[in-house]
C-alpha cells in the first residue's frame, strides 16, 4: 500500500455556517458576494529531505467558467459556476524558494475537480502540469518539466476507479463535513512538487469530530 506522505495540517477555520448534507456548502450564498476567502498558514513542509519552515496561503473564490476552453469567461451566460481554489506554498531550500500553486476548478453544482493546474518554480527552472478529464472516463495529465530525463510528458489514466486529489482536500473535507463521521476515499499523492510526480492511487480513510475547544473565526 503506498503511504500518502507530506501531509499539510490546516486548520479548516469555517467563515460559514456548517453546510447541510451533499453540496449545501458549494451553493451558500455567500459564494456570490463577490468576496474571496483568503487564509494565511505556517507550515512545515519536507523538502530534499529536510523538514522545513514554509508558508502556505488558501484562496477559495467563486467564478464563472468555460466548459470549451476550460478558463474563467467574461461571458457568465455561457459558463457554468466553479470554486477556484488556489494552494500556494512557499518553501525556503538554502540559497532559493521553491513556489509551488495549485489550482483546482470545483464545480459548483457537483464539487467535482474539471480542472487542476500546478506550477512549481526554483533556482533551476519551472515546471508546469495541467490535468482534465474527458468526459469518457479517461483523466489526461501533461507535464512541461525542465528536467532532461522529463521534458513534456503526458500521462493518461483509463478505467480508473473514481479518485479524489490529495491536493484537494482543503476543501473536499469541508464541503463533506456534514457526512458520516468515517467514510473511505481512492486518495491520489500529492502533485505539487517540481518534478512529475508518479500518479500514485491508494485507499484512505477519513474521519472526523466535533471539537468543542476550537474558536471558529472569520469576517
Amino acid at each position: 500500500m503506498t503511504c500518502i506522505k507530506r501531509f499539510l495540517v490546516l486548520s479548516l477555520l469555517m467563515a460559514l455556517p456548517l453546510p447541510a448534507l451533499g453540496n449545501a456548502y458549494l451553493e451558500n450564498d455567500h459564494w456570490d458576494s463577490g468576496k474571496a476567502e483568503f487564509q494565511v498558514y505556517d507550515a512545515r513542509i519536507d523538502q530534499y529531505g529536510i523538514p522545513r519552515d514554509a508558508a502556505a496561503r488558501l484562496i477559495l473564490v467563486k467564478e464563472p467558467f468555460d466548459l470549451k476552453k476550460r478558463v474563467k469567461t467574461l461571458q457568465p451566460d455561457h459558463a457554468v459556476d466553479v470554486m477556484k481554489f488556489l494552494f500556494i506554498r512557499q518553501i525556503p531550500a538554502g540559497v532559493y524558494d521553491h513556489r509551488q500553486t495549485a489550482a483546482l476548478y470545483f464545480e459548483r453544482r457537483t464539487g467535482q475537480v474539471l480542472k487542476y493546474t500546478m506550477s512549481s518554480q526554483d533556482g533551476c527552472g519551472n515546471t508546469f502540469m495541467e490535468y482534465s478529464p474527458d468526459g469518457d472516463g479517461n483523466h489526461r495529465f501533461r507535464y512541461f518539466s525542465y528536467f532532461d530525463e522529463e521534458g513534456e510528458i503526458e500521462m493518461v489514466l483509463r478505467g480508473t476507479a473514481p479518485f479524489t486529489f490529495y491536493d484537494a482536500l482543503p476543501v473536499l473535507l469541508r464541503f463533506r463535513l456534514e457526512e458520516p463521521a468515517e467514510y473511505r476515499l481512492n486518495l491520489m499523492e500529492s502533485l505539487m512538487a517540481n518534478r512529475v510526480r508518479p500518479l500514485d492511487i491508494a485507499p484512505a480513510t477519513v474521519r472526523h469530530e466535533r471539537r468543542k475547544d476550537v474558536e471558529i473565526g472569520g469576517q
